[in-house]
């Protein structure tokens, strides 16, 4: 078959255009950014449009920006960035030929090729009019599929553009988030957590990548979908309500925990489950002291009229000091009931400083136990002397009740250190004493209302001292000296700013 020159220069040259234009497609298919269109369009450029002069515009990252590169022709800067809406013609630093190309817009010869969505009209192809109108009409079906690439690789590029943005603000709100976030392996490695973890973990970040989940969080990970388990630093004591979940990324298996702190909200249902405790605990004190004491008055003043009528060396008075010595005892008793029933002091609290108190205390504590040596009791204080503000009279006996119990574990030899320190926020008082320590199944009964293990006490003393303490927004713990003898008080109270 014989095929005219011209036959075969025309196919050629459709077959050469449709040949760029697939090689356009694949190379746009690869693009990140606009100017990542430019070089292969330029490229092949001259292999579709028989124009001399075009240059690419987009709006640019920032408001109202607009971004032009030159893909052929002209001479001078190959890029240009002005405002959008501005005109070229008096805009400073545009390239000539880009000017050139604006005002041929006006005169019909120059076309704009418009490729963005209506949110992004201005990103189009400028080029100028082949010279030959014949050219310029066979040159519109391949500007049409040329056009047609723009906007598919135009959206495109816009679509990554929002899920990188959408990623990244994703990861920066998952590094932001106070809730501690970890992602690990199914050996337990870390290879995802947010900052909330290095802050819990005393860790730079790098560092908690790569550790075992069950290094940094003991007795929490597991390999099974749970929500709501509830789990406790050991070290710490900090509490958390953690949420398991086996995920799938890019085709391997994952563990993700979301771990939610609820250790203030544990502590405050803690205080309010206390406070309920002892509300209940003054009332039943209240009746039983009421019960108890009018009695009671009734048969001293009968045993003191017998006393006064009885001789001091008779028999009967023998009997009669007995019942009057279990009466005194029995008033004592019934003094400690009212002394917890009626604990709130509706006098405000004044300023005072924390070893003042623990002198007033140590002062209560000699004065009923005459046999202390000096060095059995050892204050180690702050200069100057560290303010709070509580109910002095209250809170001095609760310091005494402290110092009293903890000399009395141990028998006659026991010796105690109170030492002050304090935070940013509160004042921690520490009383430690050499004695035998608390049997560890009673930790948690100490200071329970008429719970004891000595015969000869009621067991109030150290609710009475709680109930003073929390009076004054603070709080007492107990713990043993693990592994040196003995066990320390520790009371906790908020710092006070005059």
């Amino acid at each position: 078959m014989n095929i005219s020159n011209g036959t075969d220069s025309k196919f050629g040259g459709i077959a050469d255009s449709m040949l760029a234009l697939g090689e356009l497609g694949e190379a746009f298919a690869l693009a990140r950014s606009p100017s990542d269109l430019v070089a292969p369009l330029g490229q092949r450029f001259r292999r579709l449009v028989d124009s001399e002069e075009a240059w690419l515009l987009w709006p640019g990252p920032e408001a109202e920006e607009m971004i032009a590169l030159r893909l052929v022709g002209g001479e001078g800067p190959p890029e240009w960035k002005g405002s959008r809406g501005e005109n070229p013609d008096s805009a400073d630093g545009c390239p000539d030929n880009l000017v050139r190309l604006y005002r041929g817009l006006r005169v019909g010869e120059t076309i704009r090729l418009p490729f963005g969505a209506p949110e992004n009209a201005e990103a189009s192809l400028l080029l100028k009019i082949p010279a030959s109108g014949t050219d310029a009409v066979s040159s519109m079906p391949v500007l049409k599929c040329l056009r047609g690439l723009l906007v598919m690789a135009f959206e495109a590029i816009h679509k990554g553009a929002l899920l990188s943005r959408g990623k990244a603000e994703w990861e920066k709100a998952f590094d932001a988030a106070s809730d501690l976030f970890i992602i690990h392996d199914p050996h337990g490695y870390i290879f995802r957590a947010n900052m909330a973890v290095s802050s819990f973990a005393g860790l730079p970040i790098r560092q908690c990548v790569g550790s075992t989940c069950g290094h940094l969080f003991p007795g929490m990970c597991t390999d099974s979908d749970i929500v709501g388990m509830e789990w406790t630093h050991p070290e710490s004591g900090r509490m958390f309500r953690v949420s398991t979940q086996i995920v799938n990324l890019s085709g391997r298996e994952a563990t993700l925990h979301v771990l939610h702190e609820v250790t203030e909200e544990r502590n405050l249902a803690s205080l309010a489950s206390e406070r309920q405790k002892l509300d209940l605990t003054k009332n039943m004190l209240q009746g039983i002291a009421h019960e108890i004491r009018n009695p009671l008055f009734g048969i001293s003043t009968v045993i003191q009229a017998l006393q006064a009528r009885y001789a001091p060396d008779s028999e009967v008075t023998v009997y009669i000091n007995t019942v009057l010595t279990e009466v005194t005892r029995l008033d004592s008793v019934v003094r400690r009931f009212l002394q917890l029933a009626f604990m709130d002091d509706h006098t405000p609290p004044s300023f005072a400083g924390v070893t003042d108190l623990l002198h007033t205390a140590v002062g209560l504590v000699r004065k009923k136990n005459r046999g202390l040596s000096d060095d059995q009791i050892q204050i180690k204080s702050p200069s100057p002397d560290t303010l709070t503000k509580v109910h002095k009279d209250t809170f001095s006996a609760a310091l005494a009740e402290i110092v009293e119990n903890a000399l009395a574990a141990g028998g006659g030899s026991t010796r105690l250190t109170v030492e002050v320190t304090q935070t940013d926020r509160e004042i921690i008082l520490s009383f430690s004493d050499d004695g035998p320590g608390v049997a560890p199944e009673h930790l948690a009964k100490v200071f329970e209302p008429f719970f004891t293990t000595h015969p000869h006490k009621t067991g109030l003393g150290l609710s009475l001292a709680k109930a003073a303490i929390m009076l004054d927004g603070g709080s007492i713990e107990v713990r043993n000296n693990i592994p040196f003898p003995g066990a320390s008080f520790l009371v906790t109270l908020p710092l006070a700013s005059l």
